[in-house]
């Protein structure tokens, strides 16, 4: 069977120029040709079916590379979805992967949900059971004990019960190790601190390379993204510079400056700041009371970073 799919423009994601009045050319599955105009006549067989899609561009599937599956999307906060039974968390997290591919994402990095939920929906999709995102997951977020996302079952402390955890989350069939390295938007936990020491976060990334696990640490102050370079981490969630328990932010140019020579990978989750407020305030005018609450909390989230602080931030190479 032959498929050409016919669109305005094709990028192919190698840096190359877009072909205009593209066709891909699709045989059992899997691309073999890109044409501009009509293809030839050799590739075009009797039974060949043609989809068109005018004003469109054909482009490979995005990745997103910061996902929690167990979140429906709304707003609704981790503490308010983990009050919901372990099979509702696994509906959510199926019906996520199924919007994700029809939004054109064919491939999700899960960084955190409870126990093995988003582990099981890798697996059920790799077993045909339905359609989906391909799913990278971590499993539970390795924190301190009452640490960010504590509630999703990674609390560990200490170097050696840390490491037990890293064999644990290995065990569970944990695509990489996530650990949260400052508090966050978990109530409780002071995201302007780090929340390991370095000889805990380097043996979390000693352990995880040893296991052939990449290894990514969730850090909103600048101290906790220090002390992940040292360790060796392969990945940083965030990089922010909180500062105090109001989010006010300072850059700090040497921790910046380290990081982007460093060449660690950043994922800056830049939009998700405006992305909490502008759900909570639509969701706030539905549910006032708790969520007028968290409405003003997340109106406290910080300005956006100085340029340069962006710059040095993700000026490594991308994951």
């Amino acid at each position: 069977m032959t498929t050409l799919i016919r669109a305005d423009r094709l990028i192919d994601g190698t840096g190359a120029a877009p072909v205009a009045d593209a066709v891909l050319v699709i045989e059992h599955g899997k691309v073999v040709g890109v044409y501009q105009g009509q293809p030839p006549e050799s590739v075009v067989t009797a039974n060949a079916k043609t989809f068109d899609f005018p004003g469109c561009t054909i482009m490979p599937g995005m990745i997103d590379t910061h996902v929690h599956l167990n979140l429906p999307g709304d707003g609704t906060s981790l503490e308010e979805a983990m009050r919901e039974p372990e099979g509702v968390l696994v509906a959510t997290s199926a019906f996520a992967v199924a919007k994700a591919l029809a939004a054109g994402i064919t491939t999700v990095r899960d960084v955190g949900a409870l126990g093995s939920t988003a582990i099981h929906i890798r697996r059920s999709l790799e077993l045909g059971y339905g359609e989906g995102a391909r799913v990278l997951a971590c499993g539970q977020p390795i924190t301190i004990t009452g640490g960010h996302t504590w509630y999703l079952g990674g609390e560990a402390d200490g170097e050696d019960t840390l490491r037990r955890k890293v064999r644990h989350m290995a065990k569970l069939g944990a695509d990489f190790i996530k650990v949260m390295a400052s508090g966050g938007g978990t109530v409780n936990t002071a995201s302007w601190l780090p929340s390991y020491n370095r000889q805990e976060l380097a043996a979390i990334a000693d352990e995880a390379h040893r296991l052939g696990r990449k290894v990514t640490a969730h850090c909103l102050c600048a101290a906790a993204t220090d002390y992940a370079i040292d360790a060796g981490f392969d990945q940083i969630e965030h990089a922010g510079f909180i500062v105090d328990a109001q989010g006010n932010q300072e850059y700090d140019p040497s921790v910046g400056n380290r990081l982007a020579r460093s060449g660690i990978p950043v994922t800056s989750t830049l939009s998700v700041g405006g992305a909490v407020l502008k759900t909570m305030r639509a969701k706030n005018e539905r549910t006032p009371g708790e969520e007028a609450h968290r409405n003003a909390r997340a109106s406290a989230l910080p300005p956006r970073l100085p340029q340069q602080a962006h710059r040095a931030a993700v000026s490594g190479p991308r994951p």
